[in-house]
Formats: C-alpha cells, sequence, structure tokens
C-alpha cells in the first residue's frame, strides 16, 4: 500500500496515483475510439447486427467522456496535493528533509566528463521509473546530454536542433529536446523508430507533464481548436510553453501580445512564426473528433529545471551522424 505521507515518499506516490489516473482515463477512451472504428471498417460485414454494435459502442463512449473529465479534475487535484507536499518536505516539515524537489540525490551516469548528473534511481519518483523502464523495455538506447560550452540564442539552438524531418512526425521529441537546449544542454533529435513513437503519445505526455516540479496544464475536449485556445489564453508574456494539440506538438510563446510557435522541422523556415486558428488547423490538424482528447501546455523552464526530465532527455538525443533529417521536412 502507497503511503501518502508528508515525506518525499508520500509525495511520489501522490504523484504516481495522479499519473496513473490520467493515464488510464485517456487509455480507456482512446480504446473505445479504435473499437469505433474497427467497427465501422466491417460494418457491411456484420449486416443486421452493424447499427446495434455501434449504438452501444457510441453509448459506451458517452458514458466515458462523461466520466473523463472528472477524473483528469481529480488527478489534477492529486498533482497539487503531491506538490504541497514537496514544498513541506523542502521547508524540513516532513518527515524526512530534502533540498532537491525534484528527484533527490544525483550521482555521475557512465563516468561522463561533463555529462548531466543522473538522478540516483533509487530515490527517484515513480514516473521517472516507469517511463525509463518503458523506454528501457523497447531498447531505445540511452545518451547522455552534455553541457553547451557557451551561451546560446533561441537562433543558435534552432539553426543546430532544427532541420527538414524525414521521420513520420518528431514534432514532440524536438520541442522536449528544445526545453533540455534552453536548459543549456546539447540534445539533438530526429532519431525516429521506437524513441519518436513513444515521445508522441498521450500517456508519455501526461507521465512527462507529471515529473515533480513540472508546470502543466491539460484540457480535454472534443473541439482541439476550442481547447488549445483556452490554454494559450493561460500564457504568462515572455514565456515559452510545450503545447500538443490535434496531430502536432511544438514550442509556444505569447510575444508583444500575440501567439507565436516554433517550427523545427522544416528544411528552410525554421523559427518563429504567427499561431492563430488558422494555423492550428492548417499547421496543427486540429478539427472536431468524435470523442474528446487531452491538449497539453507544459511550462519549459519548469522542465529545464526538472533533473528527471533532463535525464529521460538522454532517451532523445541523438548522435549527428545518425540524425534522419535532410534537405526535406514540413512545407508550410
Amino acid at each position: 500500500m502507497a503511503k501518502y505521507a508528508i515525506n518525499k515518499e508520500g509525495s511520489e506516490a501522490l504523484n504516481q496515483l495522479a499519473n496513473n489516473l490520467l493515464i488510464n482515463a485517456n487509455n480507456v477512451v482512446e480504446m473505445n475510439r479504435q473499437l469505433e472504428q474497427v467497427t465501422i471498417s466491417i460494418y457491411e460485414e456484420l449486416g443486421i447486427y452493424g447499427d446495434e454494435i455501434i449504438g452501444i459502442i457510441q453509448r459506451n463512449r458517452q458514458t466515458l467522456n462523461n466520466n473523463r473529465e472528472d477524473i483528469i479534475n481529480l488527478a489534477q487535484q492529486v498533482k497539487k496535493q503531491a506538490q504541497d507536499v514537496e514544498n513541506l518536505v523542502a521547508m524540513g516539515l516532513g518527515e524526512v528533509s530534502n533540498t532537491n524537489n525534484n528527484s533527490g540525490t544525483y550521482t555521475v551516469s557512465n563516468g561522463v566528463q561533463g555529462g548531466l548528473v543522473r538522478p540516483d534511481y533509487g530515490v527517484s519518483s515513480g514516473t521517472y521509473k516507469d517511463i525509463c523502464h518503458s523506454l528501457e523495455k523497447k531498447n531505445v538506447e540511452h545518451n547522455v546530454i552534455e553541457k553547451f560550452g557557451y551561451e546560446r540564442t533561441t537562433g543558435d539552438i534552432v539553426e543546430r536542433l532544427g532541420g527538414g524531418d524525414k521521420t513520420q512526425g518528431s514534432c514532440s521529441s524536438l520541442a522536449f529536446a528544445y526545453a533540455g537546449n534552453k536548459a543549456g544542454y546539447d540534445v539533438l533529435d530526429f532519431r525516429d523508430g521506437e524513441s519518436r513513437k513513444f515521445f508522441s503519445s498521450n500517456s508519455s505526455i501526461s507521465m512527462i507533464a507529471g515529473l515533480p516540479g513540472v508546470n502543466s496544464k491539460i484540457v480535454s475536449g472534443f473541439d482541439d481548436v476550442e481547447c488549445a485556445d483556452r490554454l494559450l489564453s493561460e500564457m504568462e508574456p515572455g514565456k515559452e510553453y510545450y503545447l500538443a494539440t490535434g496531430q502536432h506538438a511544438s514550442i509556444v510563446r505569447l510575444n508583444n501580445g500575440h501567439y507565436e510557435y516554433l517550427e523545427l522541422q522544416s528544411a528552410t523556415d525554421n523559427g518563429w512564426h504567427l499561431l492563430h486558428d488558422a494555423r492550428l488547423y492548417d499547421r496543427f490538424g486540429c478539427g472536431l473528433n468524435r470523442i474528446e482528447y487531452p491538449n497539453f501546455l507544459i511550462d519549459v523552464d519548469s522542465l529545464s529545471q526538472c533533473n528527471e526530465f533532463l535525464d529521460i532527455l538522454g532517451y532523445i538525443n541523438t548522435a549527428e551522424c545518425n540524425q534522419r533529417k535532410g534537405e526535406s521536412g514540413h512545407v508550410r
């Protein structure tokens, strides 16, 4: 049984509970959506039973959607409680005092000189362990990220990180890699394969959003644009955020009174571009869905300050010679 106490273990248990609630809420709805798609694809073969079966699935979908928002709200309340516990522990008011509110103690990994100091697995959060375990089961290689030797502008980062995307969509992992670069590390992507698949899934994004110390907002609904607009309206001027909505993920910001997104997948036109509803439709692939989907907004600064997240970037980080990018990619 998990111990929900005012100590590090209690905080981690609460975060794990919140993540499990989010993942299960999303997975159940997604399974129902897939079942409906399969049923529609074989509708003719079902004969007189087709309408009845689809009707049952749709009624079940409505029930799931009615409950899903309540589960997500509960998960967010639990996550807030976990943060409150962490704050108490950091102030020395809990059973265990720990000045690092991300991941506990840290040890050097693999003897890499100048590389990121990796979390001690024994005292890391449950969410971090679940992410690492999932990636290791898929045999995704971990390449320790290293500090860049000098200060860089956003333009410097975009020039090194971005490029023509030859994968089937590295948008999410690229955006996460950008957060690592903003923290001062040299993180490259376009790895493709199981790494790309993992970091593009809603369940994985939910777990990253739930890492200790990470500030995130999740809005679910049928209308992607409406959900994205709600999230964008909560951004603070001058701050950068990871946004995942529709079929795309990107870094976004509120700059001089207008929204912007960071293109990283073009061979010729990477950088900041205006973000409005039309762009949400044509670049982010937003639209109306038959079921509710989660939409994510994550504070980039909080990702940059989370040592567990920075270590997870090792499963994205790609040797320059192995990148799948070139003179191709998204065309605006």
